[in-house]
């Protein structure tokens, strides 16, 4: 009996190697999208700090705010009213967030953690432009006061660049592009541009650009829109973006005339609203003043909020997910992800220590380890891992 316990605890650390990878194996092959929750993405928390004056008089502060669509979730959001009374509604220009009252501090704020992806579309080099469509599409047809569809300079330039073949969709839309895109000098943002300014003076930021795009492509039947948002660039900034959406097949396809994306969006562009809108309004003479604070994460989806579960298939009643258990406590996600990978990386060292021989690990590498997997991914932080440690111990 003492001989048969001695050798279980003789290769104590051999059990549990392969308990770890019995359990690792079952994860695997049963866990749905089991890789895909141990690699990050990215995650991106926004800020709108939006600063004022005010005298004895009630204030009104709108701004529009993010809303989930089929390439942006929010994972979660707060508000900081400052004794504001505050409200949100939805139409179909967008989300908007009205602060209204008197505040305590002179600001309001709105932060959300948002999971955006990028998107690219195929456009079929045969798709006719539609004689017509349903009325709905009116408002994407019109002719505004900042988009000149029939004034006769948007007519002659047009007719400057049209292609041979018109009745497609393709080909009119890569010559509106390329006018607007390198054919319009790009500009800092300075007001209020329209279509027709934008194509006298042959320079203009993004709303210009974008107007004249949106200008021309309904004057040749293609519905087209407005969107604006923000470039979710690392830091802070006051400059948000515009750029436009055109009707293609049932999907409004995104086109960016000023940063040269031709119906793509990248990951870190996020919509607003949609239509030829202002992103704020508010009360006069307050020394009104915004900013808008990015900063870029990298999370595990084990560690968004359920909001997000349908971005993986949804989980059945019995499994348990440990680190939506931690969250709900409130630790951070970062904190979770060295709390769940420092065993791991503990047991991977006794391995190397105690079976392989390898002598030289520190009590501290394993938190090492465990801190290059949350902020690498966990496949890239063990690959890194054992590439040092072999040219570390290959011979010279």
């Amino acid at each position: 009996m003492q001989k048969a316990a001695w050798w279980l605890f003789s290769r104590l650390h051999l059990i549990l190697v392969l308990a770890f990878v019995v359990s690792f194996s079952y994860h695997w092959s049963s866990a749905t999208h089991f890789a895909d929750s141990l690699t990050p993405s990215n995650i991106y928390d926004v800020a709108f700090e939006l600063k004022f004056e005010q005298d004895s008089d009630s204030i009104n502060i709108e701004t529009y705010i993010p809303r989930d669509n089929e390439r942006q979730q929010i994972i979660e959001e707060s508000f900081a009213n400052n004794g504001l009374g505050n409200t949100v509604t939805e139409d179909e220009t967008g989300r908007k967030a009205l602060w209204t009252g008197h505040s305590i501090f002179n600001s309001v704020r709105y932060k959300a953690l948002i999971k955006s992806q990028e998107v690219n579309y195929q456009i079929n080099d045969n798709v006719k432009i539609p004689a017509s469509y349903p009325p709905s599409f009116d408002p994407y047809l019109q002719e505004t006061e900042a988009v000149q569809v029939t004034h006769p300079e948007i007519d002659a330039v047009w007719k400057s660049i049209k292609p041979r073949t018109a009745k497609k969709i393709m080909p009119v839309l890569r010559s509106i592009y390329n006018l607007t895109y390198q054919g319009i000098t790009g500009a800092p943002f300075k007001g209020f541009t329209d279509a027709l300014t934008t194509l006298r003076l042959k320079q203009a930021s993004c709303n210009g650009k974008s107007r004249l795009f949106v200008a021309l492509a309904r004057k040749n039947n293609i519905p087209a829109r407005l969107v604006g948002g923000l470039i979710m660039n690392q830091g802070s900034k006051k400059t948000s973006h515009q750029w436009v959406e055109v009707y293609i097949e049932g999907h409004w396809v995104p086109f960016g005339p000023t940063n040269g994306n031709f119906a793509h969006l990248p990951a870190n562009y996020l919509s607003l609203y949609r239509g030829d809108k202002v992103l704020f309004r508010h009360t006069s003479d307050i020394n009104f003043n915004y900013q808008f604070v990015i900063d870029k994460r990298l999370v595990a989806p084990n560690l968004y909020q359920e909001k997000l579960t349908d971005t993986l298939e949804p989980k059945s009643g019995s499994e348990f997910n440990i680190s939506q258990l931690l969250l709900n406590m409130g630790l951070a996600p970062l904190t979770i992800g060295l709390f769940l990978l420092f065993p791991l990386c503990t047991l991977a060292i006794s391995f190397l220590r105690n079976v392989i021989g390898i002598k030289t690990f520190g009590v501290f590498l394993p938190m090492l380890i465990a801190a290059a997997c949350v902020f690498t991914g966990f496949f890239r932080g063990i690959i890194a891992f054992v590439v040092i440690l072999m040219v570390s111990f290959s011979p010279i």
